[in-house]
This record gives C-alpha cells, sequence and structure tokens, in this order.
C-alpha cells in the first residue's frame, strides 16, 4: 500500500533485491480509481532495476497500491523481494 503521505508522481522504477526474480507485470493503481497495467516479462537480477516508467495520465498521480506478478527461486532467506521507487513530480 501507498498513501498519499509520500505524494504525487509522474515516474516509476524497479529495484530488485537479494535474488533473481522473473517479473510478469505489475498494475498501478490510483486514488482516483484508475489502474495503468504494466507488461515487464523480464528477469531482474539482484541490484538491478527496470527502466523508468512513466505514469499515465496528466502530471502527477497519486498512487494507491501496486500488484506485482513475478515469480522468484531460492531458499525463504533468499526470495527476491522488489522495491518501488517513485520520482516525485517536478523533478
Amino acid at each position: 500500500m501507498v498513501t498519499a503521505w509520500e505524494g504525487k508522481f509522474n515516474a516509476v522504477r524497479l529495484k530488485v533485491e537479494k535474488s533473481t526474480i522473473n517479473l510478469h507485470r505489475f498494475v498501478i493503481h490510483y486514488r482516483n480509481g484508475d489502474k495503468q497495467n504494466i507488461q515487464v516479462r523480464n528477469k531482474i537480477g539482484p541490484g538491478q532495476t527496470t527502466r523508468v516508467i512513466n505514469l499515465k495520465g496528466q502530471g502527477r498521480r497519486v498512487i494507491n497500491r501496486v500488484e506485482f506478478w513475478y515469480d522468484t527461486k531460492g531458499f525463504e532467506d533468499k526470495r527476491g523481494k522488489i522495491e518501488l521507487w517513485g520520482r516525485h513530480y517536478g523533478n
């Protein structure tokens, strides 16, 4: 979950930690009820990031939540972890 407290964004990027993941897609849900389905279909290794993904709509968007569809292999403590980075509007 993401709240309005984090601010308004115009782009996101994902970073993977611990172990490689196969990221299929993710869906960004906006405060106004809109959603953006982003197809990735890519392997991302630990320490790697996706490209910067511009958010649809005009200007700033408040993100409520993000759903991820991915798989990862490894022991429980070595499962891949996804970090969501946002670029604030105007930066």
